[in-house]
C-alpha cells in the first residue's frame, strides 16, 4: 500500500510475476520393467511449466502434481522415444528425444552414424544387446532405407505413424540402415543470403 500524493487516497499495487518456462537438464534413457509403470519428477528437468505432454507409441502417461507417470501398453516390449512437452501461458520447451527400453531383461542400445555430409546418405548403426527371452522392438525413422539385421533374422518390419518398428530377437544385434542424404538451401534475408 502507498498514498497517492495528488489525490491523497491510499492506493493498492498488485505485483504480478511470471516465472520463465526453462528445461533444467535432459531427460536420460529410461527402462521399464514389463507390465509395470516408471515415475519421474519433472521439476528436475522443467521450470515454470503449467501443464505437461508427452508423446510415445505404445506408452501411456498420467501427471500426478509434478509426477509424470509411464504406462506402458500391456505386453508391449521394445524401445520407443519420447518426448516431453512443458508449457505455461507464455512459451513451450520440448524435452530432448530420450529412448525408453521396455522389458523382462536388460536392453542395451548404442546408437552411430556416419559423418553427415550435404548431398551424402547418412549410414546409422543400432546396436541392441537384448536380455528379454521374447526379443523386442526397435523404433527407427520411417523414411529408413536399406535395414538389415547382423547378427539376427532378416528384419521384420512394421509400418508406424512416423516411424518404422524393427522386431528383434533376443541377443545381440545390430540394425544398420541408411536416412536420406541433407541438403543445404539459401534463403534471401534483409542483409542477404
Amino acid at each position: 500500500n502507498f498514498t497517492d500524493l495528488v489525490s491523497g487516497r491510499n492506493t493498492t499495487s498488485v505485483i504480478i510475476k511470471f516465472e520463465n518456462l526453462s528445461k533444467m537438464s535432459d531427460m536420460p534413457d529410461i527402462r521399464i520393467p514389463l507390465n509395470e509403470n516408471y515415475t519421474i519428477n519433472l521439476s528436475n528437468y522443467f521450470s515454470g511449466a503449467e501443464s505437461y505432454s508427452f508423446k510415445a507409441r505404445n506408452i501411456s502417461y498420467f501427471i500426478k502434481d509434478e509426477l509424470m507417470i509411464f504406462a506402458p501398453d500391456e505386453g508391449f516390449r521394445g524401445i520407443r522415444r519420447g518426448i516431453i512437452t512443458a508449457k505455461n501461458k507464455n512459451d513451450i520447451i520440448k524435452s530432448n528425444s530420450f529412448r525408453i527400453g521396455v522389458s523382462s531383461g536388460n536392453i542395451k542400445t548404442a546408437t552411430s552414424r556416419s559423418e553427415i555430409r550435404i548431398g551424402e546418405r547418412v549410414k546409422w548403426v543400432e546396436n541392441v544387446s537384448s536380455e528379454d527371452s521374447e526379443g523386442a522392438v526397435l523404433e527407427i525413422p520411417a523414411g529408413a532405407r536399406d535395414v538389415k539385421v547382423v547378427g539376427g533374422a532378416e528384419p521384420s518390419l512394421e509400418s508406424g505413424e512416423d516411424s518404422l518398428d524393427v522386431v528383434l530377437e533376443p541377443g545381440e544385434q545390430a540394425v544398420e540402415y541408411y536416412t536420406d542424404a541433407p541438403e543445404a538451401s539459401e534463403k534471401e534475408t534483409e542483409k542477404g543470403k
